[in-house]
Formats: structure tokens, C-alpha cells, sequence
């Protein structure tokens, strides 16, 4: 892979890991967030700790090489994420729908441009 589009992976991992560990953060902290999802709060935990992994894991690809595996693994779970807004917006309106539907478009995005540079940094190769 050029030395500028791994500087643009490495970027891309890195951007979207911290992204995942401050909404672990924003949703720890504040449950009227969550409440507008899960008005019960039981999810709370749980959606705090894979944003905290997920946002590790991907922060640790984008700090050490950028790989095409770092960027399908952050593909893949941001296919995950997609899938749980998909199976949270049953049931939603205004807020907590907005809510889902965005974080929903933003990890499509973000999945989509990782398999991108993943398929051109092997096809480099």
C-alpha cells in the first residue's frame, strides 16, 4: 500500500475507534440518551461496553499499521452496529429514531470506505 493510503487507513481506523469510545462515554454519561432507545436502561451497560471495545479495537488498527485485516475487522463490526440499529428502530419515533437511524448511516459509511481501502491496500500489494 502507498505510504499515503496508509496514512489514510490508519486515519480512517483511528477516527472511527475514537468515535466509538466517545459515544461509550456520552452514553455512560448520560441516560437520557439511552432513554430515548431503551426506556427500561437495561441495554445501557451492555451498549457501553462494545462502543468501549469496538472503539479500542479500532483505535489500536489506526494506531499500529492500518492492515486490510484491521480495516475488515472494523468493516465487520461496524456491520454489526448497523445490524443492531436495524433491529433497534422497530418502535421508534422522533428522537430515538433519529438517534438509530444516524448511528446506523454513520457505521454504513464508515464500513464501506474500510472494505474500500482494505480492497485497494491488497490489490497494491
Amino acid at each position: 500500500m502507498v505510504k499515503s493510503g496508509n496514512q489514510v487507513a490508519r486515519g480512517v481506523l483511528f477516527l472511527d475507534g475514537v468515535g466509538c469510545l466517545v459515544s461509550s462515554v456520552v452514553v455512560a454519561a448520560s441516560p437520557r440518551l439511552v432513554g430515548v432507545i431503551d426506556e427500561s436502561m437495561r441495554s445501557r451497560p451492555w451498549i457501553v461496553g462494545a462502543l468501549a471495545a469496538t472503539g479500542t479495537m479500532m483505535t489500536a488498527g489506526g494506531l499500529r499499521s492500518g492492515s486490510p485485516t484491521a480495516l475488515q475487522s472494523a468493516a465487520v463490526a461496524n456491520a454489526g452496529w448497523v445490524a443492531g440499529c436495524a433491529l433497534a428502530v422497530p418502535g421508534r419515533t422522533g428522537w430515538g429514531l433519529r438517534l438509530v437511524s444516524a448511528t446506523a448511516l454513520l457505521d454504513a459509511t464508515m464500513g464501506v470506505l474500510q472494505l474500500h481501502l482494505a480492497a485497494s491496500s491488497s490489490a497494491q500489494r
